[in-house]
């Protein structure tokens, strides 16, 4: 173990564990590597047993950071010796990339080493907003997470915080291997994507037309709801107003939850052209998220809380006002080519 392995802190892993998910399961885990060994060669004894570890002394947080990406479709571990055809269907099993359209048919090819056909299934993921980072196990494994492209740089930076390796496969790789004598590609990638960095933050002159569209549905649901309640009631119903207003609003609110958690668009956003995403990987936020986000949103009892909305978005780099951030997602333009080049 090197030096900074040792030096760790538990800050630095929570802050390398949160730039690959915001799932908090990934640094629990992480978290009891690093604590307490055994517990955690207790609960995973089968999971480690596949890396031949047996004792406490073998357990690492990196292998336990590396075992739950797998395990959650985040990343696939294979061996150097692997076929571009193999990484090809290996990726393709990632819910991630089987969702995001992304063609890697033209990565695929018998004998070419992963050193040269990781770079080209790059080119073609980054329109999507994936990369794939090699993780260094210093064993004959060979770990490739799939991480938002624009979270790669920062992961690359905290994975060596933490005393480890996690990198983009790159032309030197490839010239390494062509020294070697490995096989690379004997014809150019068709069509290739050029490299992007991640999704392009939605203009915030759009995004808040796509509020006010969907801000202008709720309140004429409401009113189809008041309008409903006193048709029925009649002139009972003055005191039931404020029930009904707040439970055609709630209703409202968690139907928009679940289109936009599964696909990111409301109708507004979809109008202008943007959606909400994952901060940490550019996928459709979830309910979870999706509601925390829309409730911040549309409860707002003072209209300076919106101002500060506005505000908080103005002024970070991404366009992540507070609700974004208490969500965990942003907002991008829907479509690849407004990727940032």
């Amino acid at each position: 173990m090197s030096e900074t392995q040792k030096t760790a802190t538990l800050t630095d892993w929570q802050s390398l564990c949160d730039s690959l998910t915001t799932d908090p399961a990934l640094f629990s885990e992480v978290r009891l590597a690093v604590e307490s060994p055994l517990r955690y060669l207790e609960r995973f004894r089968a999971r480690l047993a596949l890396r031949g570890i047996t004792t406490p002394e073998g357990v690492s947080p990196w292998l336990a950071l590396v075992d739950w990406l797998d395990e959650n479709d985040r990343l696939v571990e294979l061996d150097e010796d692997t076929s571009s055809e193999d990484l090809v269907d290996y990726l393709s099993t990632l819910p991630v990339v089987a969702g995001s359209g992304a063609n890697l048919r033209p990565v695929a090819a018998q004998d070419v080493h992963l050193a040269y056909s990781v770079p080209r299934a790059n080119v073609l993921l980054a329109p999507h907003y994936w990369t794939l980072l090699h993780l260094d196990t210093e064993t004959a494994s060979y770990p490739l997470a799939l991480v938002s492209t624009e979270a790669a740089p920062r992961i690359t930076a905290l994975a060596a915080a933490v005393g480890h390796s996690a990198r983009t496969i790159d032309e030197s790789d490839a010239e390494d291997a062509a020294r070697s004598g490995l096989t690379g590609y004997s014809y150019p990638l068709a069509q290739a994507a050029p490299v992007q960095t991640g999704p392009r933050p939605g203009n915030v002159g759009l995004r808040i037309l796509g509020f006010i569209v969907d801000a202008l549905l709720l309140y004429g649901v409401i009113l189809g709801g008041v309008w409903l309640g006193i048709t029925i009631n009649g002139s009972n119903s003055g005191g039931l107003i404020p029930t009904v207003m707040l439970i055609v609003a709630v209703a409202y609110v968690a139907g928009l939850a679940v289109v936009v958690g599964r696909t990111g668009q409301s109708l507004g956003l979809l109008i202008v052209g943007l959606k909400v995403v994952k901060a940490d990987s550019a996928a459709a936020p979830g309910f979870a998220s999706a509601l925390g986000r829309g409730a911040l949103l549309f409860f707002a009892p003072f209209a300076i809380w919106l101002v500060v909305l506005i505000v908080t978005t103005l002024v970070d780099p991404r366009g992540r006002g507070l609700h974004d951030k208490a969500a965990g997602t942003f907002v991008a333009y829907a479509r690849g080519a407004n990727a940032v080049r």
